[in-house]
């Protein structure tokens, strides 16, 4: 007799097993705002300064500040400051106010400058605007060796009141050290001789 076998089904195939959940990551955003900001300050025979600056990626500022002298606290202040980038003509721009404490009234002032690509020297020419004056002026700059830099401000103030122009002259020469730098100034007017010859060193810890 004919044995029948029966065969035995095929076992099913496993179905695969469901992917893994899982869940997008957004990575943790740092605070860029705090990391645009640079602390500056100054001291000299006139007392000390400091400054908070925040810079965008254009060059773009806003910051705050304060002078303290031996009297105390002497005056506080804030700029804005836009820098020119999309075209070449248009300057730069500063708007800012200050305010003595104790004393009534805001002291506001603005600034256009602009560079002259002309030959090695490109210059800075600049118009300034306050409550009591205007000026014009021009300023050179030049690098002595590596990490030595001169430069030269001169600026003619004509006085809102009486009209009268005078002759300022500013010379500032900075030392780059260990990513920081080290500022030394020297100017007067014209009209006040040596007796009005003022000085003063500045620091710059780096960002």
């Amino acid at each position: 007799p004919e044995f029948l076998k029966s065969e035995s089904p095929a076992p099913a195939a496993s179905s695969p097993s469901p992917a893994p959940l899982t869940h997008s990551h957004h990575p943790h955003k740092k605070n860029k705002f705090l990391e645009a900001v640079h602390f500056t300050g100054s001291f000299g025979s006139g007392g000390w300064k400091g400054d908070a600056t925040w810079t965008n990626e254009h060059g773009s500022t806003l910051a705050v500040g304060s002078k303290i002298s031996r009297r105390g606290v002497d005056e506080i202040e804030a700029k804005a400051g836009y820098k020119s980038h999309d075209w070449q003509w248009v300057p730069d721009m500063e708007v800012g106010a200050s305010v003595v404490p104790g004393q009534p009234g805001v002291k506001y002032s603005a600034k256009m400058s602009k560079v002259l690509h002309s030959g090695g020297l490109s210059p800075t020419v600049s118009a300034e605007l306050s409550n009591s004056e205007a000026s014009l002026g021009t300023s050179l700059s030049k690098e002595l060796r590596d990490g030595v830099d001169v430069e030269v401000d001169v600026k003619m103030p004509i006085s809102g009141g009486s009209r009268k122009a005078d002759v300022v002259v500013d010379t500032k020469t900075t030392y780059k050290v260990k990513g920081g730098k080290l500022v030394g100034t020297l100017g007067g007017k014209a009209s006040s001789g040596l007796r009005g010859v003022s000085y003063g060193v500045s620091y710059d810890l780096g960002p």
